[in-house]
């Protein structure tokens, strides 16, 4: 603890919490500051893969990253059948039509429906997921797993279309893009 990319717990923090805890966790004034770290969503607007699609519309699984998967679909009427989709980047806040990880990275999204079916997902070389054709119940649980590292979303979902909250910058609660633990 904390988690990454926090830095872990010192020897004389974690002797001075049990010290506080073993005195009964006395309340205490506010005239000490504590730094917990830097907030993980704390930085800037940037393509870190450096390449973007430059496809428009035409049809691939590498298209759109950053895009509201299934919403473009459903409206364009074209594409597969989408249960979930969305892109997964090396920092939260990446624009649309960026790249985002590599499928040589071996990020992996798990998703865990209402049902307590697991479906493992892998990134393509966009940084892409989705899960067609599947029977899937809602709500369901998700998380980004990479080098034994998990990005666990708090509160279930009940829509697939992860990239219609996960924007640049967020929307509906989200801080900003799945990305990597």
């Amino acid at each position: 603890m904390p988690p990454s990319p926090l830095p872990a717990v010192t020897a004389d923090e974690l002797a001075a919490l049990s010290a506080w805890i073993g005195s009964g966790a006395p309340a205490t004034g506010c005239s000490t500051a504590t730094t917990i770290g830097p907030d993980p969503y704390d930085t800037p607007v940037v393509c870190t893969s450096m390449t973007t699609w430059t496809g428009g519309n035409n049809e691939s699984p590498l298209m759109r990253p950053g895009g509201a998967c299934i919403d473009c679909h459903t409206r364009e009427r074209e594409g597969p059948t989408l249960a979930l989709g969305g892109t997964v980047y090396p920092t939260p806040h990446e624009p649309d039509d960026c790249n985002g990880v590599s499928s040589t990275v071996g990020a992996e999204v798990v998703i865990t429906d209402a049902n307590g079916m697991e479906f493992r997902l892998d990134v393509n070389d966009a940084g892409n997921f989705f899960l067609e054709g599947a029977t899937f119940a809602y709500p369901y649980h998700a998380k980004v797993v990479y080098q034994g590292r998990e990005r666990v979303m708090v509160e279930t979902q009940d829509e697939g279309d992860c990239n219609n909250c996960h924007t640049r910058d967020g929307n509906d609660d989200a801080p900003g893009r799945i990305f990597l633990p």
